[in-house]
């Protein structure tokens, strides 16, 4: 009887934890939501969720006309859709556009809106739902691994406070949900594995097989998810006839779920290869490229933008030290593991990573350094550093210590965000804000830009940021300004990322002249000026005017 008071109290104790970790994950997921900006990505999002082709809107907004910023952001909404959009349309809009991307999340996110809220901030709720829902499939997954209450505790907790996964939570993309059906295919994987009953091997391969469509018609990249997995059984060696089967009759299900969308990808192939063809053309040194590595581990626990952030001693001890941890880590699991969990932990944390790391240092290419692509990989580390710390929790005080430092950099990383407008997950965007407060600080003001590349989605997402009194004028291509003329309605007049070669034929004009009023990576603002108005103007001197 005693025994059994025990057990209770015991699962109690583990049920109170989980709760109040989910309660944590949720607080730091949901508190200040609406004011992190908005940026190019989730414009893309919206774009596709409300059922556009981006054609569509560049051909609406795009052709030289006036317009007040409430005109582009009110138009990404199912009530204010420049046509009678349906579901349909949300998938064409992705195979015309960007067929790299599969359409489940944004049909999910389309139905979410009907149901929620007609805006970006609702789909981004819907990324932190799967944000949580991710914490019991984690758990259940250490659990099916370990066996050990402790790792399970400790796994769960990393992943609810680590400002990596916290951050895609609350974006409205689909890396969220794929995070949620890499974790859910894992889990059913292992336990269709193990079980020795036909019944509960029929139910655990089938929900493994859907989630692996899932997952695919959520990201392309879960075909890197099945590779490692492959890996991993193809290295076990354990097979069974009815697991012989099963495995292949639930790859071949899963490659004819995912027929008709491959065939629409094939035949808009040409889109995606200028899409992403930044990924395989960018080069970068390899001091540089690995600088970029290291961040990304760090970026677990920490809030770390760019490779300027290691310019700070600080974040480089506290990098150093979170990479002599996993490496301490990976040398316990391959010395100390038993062979079917050491296995199993360096597939899912190595090979995904390594699958796009080789193309680079091959081909060329920045793969490995993106954030997103590295879901599987980041998911991996967390789990083989919960081990190490948790198998040695009450054997060494340091594991102690070291668990509670983790903890510390993720709680202090994610206050720090609950009030901040930006993260580094905006990426083109990041200093969007930045751009906007220089522009609405003198209304009534004109901004002046086309659609080449990016700039069509950060015009959108800058809407959001720009009050009444400022307006855009936006072109299709830099051809229609060849006739400039200086708007005379507009206190300021800007131009956001220009082409260089617009602003020298600009510059054939005397009477016309640039000031730099902001410039980073991917931004940059000009303030243009008639040559007779700046003599009035002493801060507009000629030494701030760029040549």
């Amino acid at each position: 009887m005693s025994k059994n008071i025990f057990i209770n109290l015991f699962f109690r104790r583990i049920n109170f934890a989980i709760i109040l970790i989910i309660l944590f994950a949720l607080l730091f997921r949901l508190t200040n939501l609406t004011s992190k900006i908005i940026w190019h990505d989730e414009i893309h999002s919206q774009l596709h969720i409300v059922g556009y082709y981006s054609q569509e809107l560049k051909a609406h907004f795009f052709n030289g006309s006036i317009i007040h910023p409430q005109d582009l952001f009110s138009s990404l909404t199912l009530k204010n859709n420049l046509q009678d959009s349906t579901f349909v349309d949300t998938i064409k809009g992705l195979l015309i556009d960007d067929p790299h991307h599969p359409p489940l999340y944004y049909l999910l996110a389309r139905f979410w809106l009907y149901i929620w809220g007609d805006n970006i901030i609702s789909a981004r709720v819907l990324s932190i739902i799967s944000g949580v829902l991710i914490l019991p499939i984690a758990y259940l997954l250490s659990q099916q691994i370990f066996n050990n209450q402790k790792i399970n505790l400790i796994f769960t907790l990393l992943i609810a406070n680590s400002p990596f996964f916290i951050l895609f939570s609350q974006e409205a993309r689909e890396y969220s949900l794929w995070t949620l059906f890499i974790l859910t295919s894992y889990l059913y994987l292992l336990k269709a594995l193990k079980t020795t009953s036909i019944k509960l091997a029929c139910l655990y391969w089938g929900i493994y097989t859907l989630s692996i469509i899932a997952g695919i018609y959520t990201s392309a990249l879960m075909l890197i998810v099945i590779f490692s997995q492959w890996i991993y059984l193809v290295i076990l060696n354990q097979w069974n006839r009815r697991n012989l089967f099963c495995y292949f009759l639930s790859l071949s299900l899963s490659f004819f779920a995912f027929l008709p969308w491959l065939i629409g990808f094939l035949n808009n192939f040409q889109t995606y290869k200028i899409a992403t063809a930044w990924i395989s053309e960018t080069q970068l040194p390899l001091n540089i490229y690995f600088q970029y590595l290291f961040i990304n581990v760090g970026r677990l626990f920490l809030l770390l933008n760019e490779v300027t952030s290691l310019n700070y001693h600080l974040n480089i001890y506290i990098v150093s030290i979170i990479i002599i941890l996993l490496i301490n880590s990976f040398i316990y699991i391959v010395l100390n593991c038993q062979k079917n969990i050491k296995i199993f932990l360096l597939c899912f944390s190595l090979t995904p990573i390594l699958m796009l790391i080789i193309p680079d240092l091959l081909l060329g290419g920045i793969r490995g350094t993106i954030s997103r692509y590295l879901v599987p990989s980041q998911l991996g580390l967390l789990l083989i550093i919960s081990y190490f710390l948790g198998i040695n929790y009450y054997k060494y005080k340091i594991a102690k210590i070291l668990l509670a430092f983790l903890l510390i950099l993720g709680l202090s990383a994610n206050i720090k965000n609950m009030y901040a407008t930006t993260a580094w997950t905006k990426d083109i965007n990041y200093n969007l804000t930045a751009v906007a407060n220089i522009v609405n600080n003198d209304t009534p003001s004109l901004i002046i830009g086309n659609d080449f590349g990016y700039h069509f989605g950060t015009f959108f997402a800058l809407s959001y940021l720009l009050n009444e009194n400022v307006n855009l004028q936006l072109f299709s291509h830099q051809r229609e300004l060849q006739n400039f003329q200086y708007p005379a309605d507009f206190n300021k007049v800007y131009f956001l990322n220009m082409p260089d070669s617009l602003k020298l034929e600009l510059k054939s004009n005397e009477n016309i002249v640039f000031k730099e009023s902001f410039f980073d990576r991917d931004l940059w603002l000009w303030e243009v000026k008639l040559r007779d108005e700046i003599k009035t103007e002493p801060e507009f001197d000629e030494k701030s005017i760029k040549k």
